[in-house]
C-alpha cells in the first residue's frame, strides 16, 4: 500500500513537474506568438501607408500577405472552440501565423486545458477585441485598392495615415497587456502548482527510500524535455541566478550576440546592455517586456525586447528565465511611420498636420509672452498649366524643386512646409509682419531666378503669397491659415507675383469671406440634400402647338431654412469649382423626379436642364452624366441640356465632346443666354445645337428698344435659316410677347407666361388638358 501510495504521489509530482515546464514552454510558445502578431501589425501598417501614397501594387501585396499572420492565429483559435475541436484546422491557423512547427502542439495543448482559467481568458479576451482593428486594416487596404482602380486615382489623404497611427498606437498597449495577462496567469498557476508540489514531496519524503530511483529517473526525463524546448525555441532565451548571472543560454540568444553558449555562461547579462539603467538589475525583477539595446560581440547593437520570469526553485534562491527577441526591425517600422504621419511623402517637408502642430505651440507662445511671428501661405501661380501642358511628373518636379530650393534661403530658425497641392506654408519666426514683408519679397525672387527645364521647355516660376501675423490676438490655428488663404486670394486676385498683407478691415477681404461663406453653405447643402428643384414654364407663340416645356431651376435652402437663389450662391461655386457639383446635383435628382412620375413624363416634352461650363469640359461630369443617362433612356429622350453661350464658347472642343455624347443618347441641346458673346452667329457653324435661347438683355424691352427688336429679329432669322428653335427669355409682360410673336421666335420663357415654383407643385398641377396649353 505504501509503495503504491509512493508511487501515486511520486507519478502526481512528476506530473506536476512536467506541467510547469509544459505551462512555461506554452507560455512561451504564446509570448512569441504574440511577437509574431506585433510584427505583422507593424508591417501591415507600414505597407498600407506607402500603398495609400504610391498605389504600388506591391505594397498591397505586402500587406495582405502581413494579414495573414493575424488572421492565421484567429482560425487557429476558432478551430479549437468548435464542437468537436478541428485539430486540423488549428494547426493550419497557427502555422499561417508563423508559429513555429514545435509550437504548435504546446499552442494547442494551453489552449485546450486552460481556456477556461482566469488569466488565459482575459489574455485570449484582449486578443479578441484586438481583431476589430485588424478587420479595420482589412477593409482599409479593400477601399484603398479600390481608390487606386479609380481613373486618374492620387494619393490618399492624410486621415488614412491618421487612422493607421491610430490603430497602432491602439494596438501597442493591447499587445504588451497580452504578454503581461499570460505572465502573470502563468506565474499564479505555476505558484499554485508548486505549492501543491510542495505538499507532495513532504509526503514523499517518508517513502524516499523506495521511490528515490524511480523518481530521480523521471525528473531527468522531464529536464531533458525542459532542454530539448530550451534549446529549439526560435527565440533568444536564458537562464539567470539571483545575481544576474546567465546559467545557460540557448543557440538563439547565442547568435543574436555572436557568442557561444558556453562563453556566455557565468558572464552578467546585463554587460551586454548598452544603456545600463539607473535602477540597475531590478526591472528583472517584474514580469513586464522591456525594450533595451543590447551590443553583440563586433560591438555591433539591436534593439531586444526582453520578458523576464521570476522562477522560485529552492528556499533562498531563484531563477530568472528570459526572453529576448530582437525588434530593431520593428522600431525601424515605427519611426519610419512616425516620420510619414508628420511629413509629406512628395517633397519631405512637414505635412499639413505637422504645420498645424507647430502653429498651435507658436500662437500658445504668442499669447503667453507676446512674441510675434509672421505666417506666409504661397500658392505657385499658373501651376496647373504646368500639370497640363506637361503632365503631373513635371508638376511634382517643380514641387519637389521648390521643396529644396526654398529651405536653403531660409534663416535656421524659419521652417516651410506643404498644405497640399501647390500650396506650401512658411513661418517666419519672431518677424513681425512688416519686416516679413520684404522677405516674402526676397522668397519671390528666388522662385523668379528658378526654373524648370522639363522635355526642352523652360518654366518661370512665380507665386502669390498671403501673410498674417501671428501675434496675442490671434483666435486660432484654422483663423491664422484661413487669414493667411484670403490674403494670398487677394495677391492672385491682383495680378499674381505678388505679396499681400492681410488685413482685417480690406474690403476684398469682406467679399472673400462672403464667397468663402457660400462656398460652404453650398457643400454642406449638397452633403445634406438641401439643394432644391423650381421649375419655369416654356410656352409656344405659335397657336395649336408645343406640348408641355420647362427649364429646371434650383434653389438652396439654408441651416435657419430660407431659400436662397441662385445668384447668391452660384458665382462663388463657380468661382471655386463646385458648380460640376451642384450641376449632377441638379441632373440626378431630376432624373429620380421624372422617373418617379410616369404619367407627368408621358405628358412632358421636353425638361431644359442648365449645365455649366466647368461641366462640360470635365470629362468625369461628362462620364457620370453619360452613365445617369444610359441608366434612365427614357427620361433622356425628353432632356435638352442648356449650355451657356459664353462657356460654351470659351471650351469649344470639350463643349463639342459633350454636345455629341448627349445626342447620341437622344437628348437636346439649347445655347442658353446666346447673344452675349462677341461671336455668337461665327460660333453656331462650330456647335451642334438644337435650340437658341435668346438673352434676356435683348427681350425685356423689346417692345421699347428698336435696338433690341433687331438684334432678336436678326438671331430668330438665322436660327430659322439653319433649322434651329428660338426662346426669348426675360418676356414679362403681354408687350414683349406680341412683339416677339411679330417676330416669329417659336417659344418664351419669363413672368408673363409662368413664375417658377417647386417642381413638385408642377407635376401635380399639370393635367392632361393643361399640358397642351399655350400662349398663342
Amino acid at each position: 500500500m505504501g509503495f503504491v501510495a509512493l508511487v501515486f504521489a511520486a507519478g502526481l509530482a512528476t506530473a506536476i513537474s512536467a506541467a510547469v515546464i509544459e505551462i512555461q514552454a506554452g507560455a512561451t510558445a504564446y509570448l512569441v506568438g504574440e511577437g509574431h502578431w506585433s510584427r505583422a501589425r507593424l508591417e501591415i501598417v507600414y505597407h498600407l501607408d506607402r500603398y495609400s501614397l504610391r498605389g504600388d501594387p506591391h505594397e498591397l501585396a505586402l500587406a495582405r500577405k502581413a494579414l495573414e499572420v493575424p488572421m492565421g492565429d484567429r482560425a487557429g483559435r476558432l478551430a479549437l472552440e468548435r464542437r468537436p475541436v478541428d485539430l486540423q484546422a488549428a494547426e493550419r491557423g497557427f502555422r499561417a501565423g508563423r508559429n513555429a512547427e514545435a509550437d504548435i502542439p504546446r499552442l494547442i495543448w494551453v489552449y485546450r486545458a486552460f481556456s477556461r482559467a482566469p488569466f488565459f481568458a482575459d489574455a485570449v479576451a484582449i486578443w479578441r477585441e484586438a481583431e476589430p482593428r485588424i478587420y479595420r486594416l482589412q477593409a482599409i487596404a479593400d477601399q484603398l485598392e479600390a481608390h487606386w482602380r479609380r481613373p486618374g486615382a492620387t494619393a490618399a489623404g492624410p486621415q488614412v495615415r491618421a487612422e493607421l497611427d491610430s490603430i497602432g498606437r491602439t494596438l501597442q498597449p493591447m499587445e504588451r497587456k497580452f504578454a503581461s495577462t499570460l505572465l502573470e496567469g502563468v506565474a499564479q498557476v505555476r505558484a499554485l502548482l508548486l505549492l501543491v508540489s510542495g505538499v507532495l514531496f513532504v509526503v514523499i519524503a517518508a517513502l524516499a527510500v523506495l521511490a528515490y530511483h524511480s523518481s530521480l529517473r523521471r525528473i531527468r526525463a522531464t529536464e531533458s524535455r525542459f532542454r530539448a524546448a530550451f534549446q529549439q525555441a526560435s527565440v533568444g532565451m536564458a537562464k539567470l541566478n539571483s545575481e544576474g548571472l546567465v546559467l545557460a543560454a540557448n543557440e538563439e540568444l547565442a547568435a543574436m550576440l555572436s557568442y557561444s553558449a558556453e562563453y556566455l555562461v557565468g558572464t552578467r547579462f546585463s554587460d551586454h546592455l548598452v544603456d545600463a539603467s539607473p535602477a540597475g538589475d531590478a526591472w528583472m525583477d517584474g514580469s513586464a517586456p522591456v525594450e533595451r539595446k543590447v551590443r553583440r560581440s563586433d560591438g555591433s547593437e539591436f534593439w531586444g525586447r526582453v520578458t523576464p520570469s521570476n522562477v522560485q526553485v529552492e528556499a533562498g534562491a531563484g531563477r530568472i528565465f528570459l526572453i529576448i527577441e530582437d525588434v530593431s526591425e520593428a522600431r525601424d517600422l515605427a519611426q519610419i511611420l512616425t516620420f510619414q504621419a508628420s511629413h509629406d511623402g512628395l517633397t519631405g517637408l512637414i505635412n499639413r498636420r505637422e504645420i498645424e502642430h507647430r502653429l498651435d505651440e507658436l500662437l500658445a507662445q504668442a499669447h503667453a509672452d507676446g512674441r510675434r511671428h509672421t505666417l506666409c501661405f504661397l500658392d505657385l501661380d499658373q501651376f496647373k498649366l504646368i500639370n497640363d501642358t506637361c503632365s503631373h511628373a513635371a508638376g511634382d518636379e517643380v514641387l519637389r524643386l521648390i521643396a529644396t530650393t526654398l529651405p536653403g534661403h531660409l534663416r535656421p530658425e524659419d521652417w516651410m512646409g506643404r498644405l497640399g497641392g501647390d500650396e506650401f506654408a512658411v513661418l517666419l519666426r519672431d518677424t513681425p509682419v512688416e519686416a516679413a514683408t520684404r522677405l516674402a519679397g526676397r522668397i519671390n525672387q528666388v522662385l523668379a531666378d528658378t526654373c524648370l527645364l522639363w522635355e526642352g521647355h523652360h518654366f518661370a516660376l512665380t507665386a502669390s503669397i498671403g501673410l498674417v501675423e501671428i501675434n496675442a490676438e490671434s483666435p486660432s490655428v484654422a483663423w491664422l491659415l484661413r487669414a493667411a488663404d484670403t490674403a494670398c486670394y487677394l495677391a492672385k486676385d491682383g495680378g499674381r507675383n505678388s505679396v499681400q498683407v492681410y488685413v482685417e478691415s480690406d474690403t476684398e477681404v469682406a467679399e472673400h469671406r462672403r464667397e468663402m461663406h457660400w462656398v460652404d453653405q453650398t457643400r454642406s447643402a449638397i452633403a445634406e440634400d438641401r439643394l432644391q428643384l423650381y421649375a419655369q414654364r416654356i410656352a409656344s407663340l405659335t397657336a395649336g402647338t408645343g406640348g408641355l416645356q420647362y427649364e429646371i431651376l434650383v434653389r438652396l435652402r439654408d441651416v435657419s431654412g430660407n431659400l436662397c437663389n441662385p445668384g447668391a450662391f452660384l458665382p462663388a461655386a463657380e468661382r471655386y469649382g463646385q458648380a460640376s457639383m451642384i450641376d449632377l446635383q441638379v441632373f440626378n435628382l431630376t432624373l429620380q423626379a421624372l422617373s418617379r412620375n410616369r404619367a407627368h413624363l408621358e405628358q412632358l416634352e421636353l425638361c431644359h436642364v442648365n449645365v455649366s461650363g466647368q461641366s462640360a469640359a470635365s470629362r468625369d461630369f461628362c462620364r457620370r452624366a453619360e452613365a445617369l443617362l444610359d441608366a434612365h433612356p427614357e427620361v433622356a429622350r425628353k432632356l435638352c441640356f442648356e449650355l451657356t453661350e459664353t462657356a460654351s464658347i470659351d471650351r469649344l472642343s470639350q463643349a463639342h465632346a459633350f454636345i455629341d455624347a448627349v445626342h447620341a443618347r437622344g437628348c437636346l441641346v439649347a445655347l442658353d443666354d446666346f447673344g452675349s458673346g462677341l461671336s455668337s452667329f461665327a460660333y453656331l457653324k462650330s456647335l451642334p445645337v438644337d435650340i437658341l435661347k435668346i438673352d434676356g438683355l435683348f427681350v425685356r424691352d423689346i417692345d421699347r428698344n428698336d435696338l433690341d427688336y433687331a438684334v432678336v429679329r436678326a438671331i430668330t432669322e438665322v436660327a430659322r435659316s439653319q433649322g434651329k428653335r428660338t426662346v426669348a427669355e426675360w418676356a414679362e409682360t403681354e408687350a414683349v410677347l406680341q412683339r416677339l410673336r411679330e417676330i416669329g421666335v417659336d417659344a418664351a420663357q419669363g413672368y408673363a407666361i409662368h413664375k417658377p415654383c417647386p417642381l413638385q407643385e408642377l407635376i401635380r398641377q399639370v393635367s392632361p388638358l393643361a399640358a397642351r396649353a399655350n400662349v398663342a
